[in-house]
């Protein structure tokens, strides 16, 4: 269930990042990055509670790349 819930979140954010888009502006959303993060936190735990390491890592993998650009994105850096 929480695999569910967590790919909704993504499509949810997924869908606001592309309402988003704007002529002048076609960078990412902070809110697109906290709402992708969110989501992939619930697969992370999803995959580690179905013992399902692999799966798991690789979303961990996605976590910490969104993680970064975010960090990136308000550090100003």
């Amino acid at each position: 269930m929480l695999s569910v819930l967590g790919l909704l979140i993504i499509a949810v954010a997924w869908f606001y990042q592309f309402m988003s888009i704007k002529p002048k502006h076609k960078g990412l959303e902070k809110t697109f990055l906290v709402g992708y993060i969110t989501g992939v936190i619930l697969l992370v735990i999803d995959g580690l509670n179905s013992h399902l390491e692999i799966l798991a890592a690789l979303n961990g993998a996605c976590l910490l790349t969104a993680a970064g650009t975010l960090w990136k994105m308000t550090s100003g850096k």
